[in-house]
């Protein structure tokens, strides 16, 4: 292969940001550079990687109605044991037997479990290993593959033919929210070379939103002496920063090679004013709050631009797609022009501000936020953290959501809101 048939692979976690990414490209690299850079999200990535190795199979995703009818079978099978609860085994199953690509008992009874919080003997494994066995033995009979599955397979294909792919380096966006199984899979498209410079990785663990904690050595990638802390932040103001940082005070923040970052000499460059916490009483009277925002913005428009050509430099994000449904069926009703983000991504040439989900607007910024509805069962959900026994679980449930409002409220670049209709949730009593 010549260095002139030699690609890039530009890879990320999300869809919408492997959107946003490949538009800035086509700004900034001539056509001869952008036509050798490949921009797509890891699971698409894979799923047409598996479709070209003639591996047939559909990857599954959360609560897929087949797939919680496996687990409904398989849970049937476990042992009956008070601290061995569903929501447990669901847990071990992604974050031991997915995440270390264990595929038999043997495996299973040898695979490490640091931080799982509760301990099994090697019986218990045992008596376990079946559970998982006819969970997997399910998706086969359908045809599907868990995520990491898939990855792991598209890695062992890959072994056995590792000059096959035309990349002469990777580039990884948002690692912090890559398991272990992809991170070995990038590994293996671009095995360690003379020349170096084969993998190049950006990540965060403050906005460690999907996955755990993953230990970047483990995976085969070896960053100690080759890694950087980039401390200044370009983006945000150094308020919001502090705003969003104080969420995260006291929990544990990984440097995503098993050591701890203790957010020590972080900064802004920029400054501006501190985020406003507004309450109110009722959906309507937050909604009302979000329009008077909107007619102010208007107010720095150009001459001769429209209030909705400015507004798609705001967004206004929610937790749920319930909420945000609501925010864009109320907008709609008062004629303020409004565009929400989805799968596609944002489109530059409709007007309008943008609406999203809090996990929309990952890797996103906007010159203008508001968070809106950060109510109490609405940050977090009920359902993430009720019914979740095991106490390490429920740590990382809580962890995950202060880290997605982290991530929300630094889509900012000058201004940040923040507002409740109701009780607050407590994050903000905080």
């Amino acid at each position: 292969m010549t260095r002139a048939t030699e690609r890039v692979l530009f890879t990320t976690f999300t869809r919408n940001l492997a959107l946003d990414i490949s538009q800035q490209l086509n700004g900034l690299c001539p056509r001869e550079h952008r036509g050798r850079i490949e921009v797509v999200h890891l699971d698409q990535w894979v799923r047409e990687l598996l479709t070209h190795l003639g591996v047939r199979g559909t990857v599954v995703y959360g609560d897929h109605e087949g797939r919680e009818a496996l687990w409904k079978r398989a849970l049937s099978m476990a042992p009956v044991v008070e601290r061995i609860t569903p929501e447990f085994l669901r847990d071990e199953f992604e974050q031991v037997v997915l995440a270390q690509g264990v595929v038999d008992q043997a495996g299973y009874l040898a695979a490490t479990r640091t931080g799982r919080g509760v301990a099994l003997t090697r019986r218990e494994r045992a008596q376990i290993w079946p559970v998982f066995e006819d969970y997997r033995a399910g998706l086969a009979r359908e045809g599907w593959f868990e995520v990491a599955d898939a990855m792991r397979e598209a890695r062992m294909r890959l072994a056995a033919r590792p000059d096959w792919l035309p990349y002469r380096s990777v580039v990884v966006d948002e690692a912090q929210d890559l398991g272990e199984q992809a991170l070995m899979l990038l590994r293996q498209v671009v095995p360690v070379g003379e020349t170096g410079n084969d993998l190049f990785i950006v990540g965060d663990a403050h906005q460690r939103i999907y996955g755990h904690p993953v230990v970047l050595s483990k995976c085969g990638v070896q960053v100690r002496g080759r890694s950087r802390t980039l401390r200044i932040n370009y983006r945000t103001t150094e308020e919001i920063r502090r705003w969003a940082v104080s969420l995260l005070v006291g929990q544990p923040v990984d440097d995503l090679d098993g050591g701890a970052d203790d957010g020590r000499g972080y900064r802004s460059l920029m400054h501006g004013e501190a985020p406003v916490e507004r309450r109110f009483a009722s959906f309507d009277e937050d909604f009302e709050a979000i329009v008077a925002w909107l007619k102010e913005l208007a107010g720095v428009a150009t001459e001769g631009e429209a209030p909705e050509v400015v507004w798609k430099r705001a967004c206004v994000v929610a937790r749920s797609k319930w909420l945000v449904g609501r925010y864009v069926e109320a907008f709609e009703a008062r004629g303020v022009k409004c565009f929400a983000l989805d799968r596609q991504g944002d489109e530059a040439r409709v007007p309008g501000v943008r609406v999203a989900t809090m996990h929309r607007v990952k890797g996103l910024e906007f010159d203008w936020v508001w968070l809106a509805g950060v109510n109490e069962g609405v940050v977090p959900p009920q359902g993430v953290v009720r019914g979740v026994r095991d106490a390490q679980a429920q740590a990382e449930a809580w962890l995950k959501e202060r880290s997605l409002v982290h991530v929300a409220a630094t889509r900012a670049r000058r201004e940040l809101v923040v507002s409740c209709h109701g009780r607050p949730s407590v994050l903000l009593g905080e």
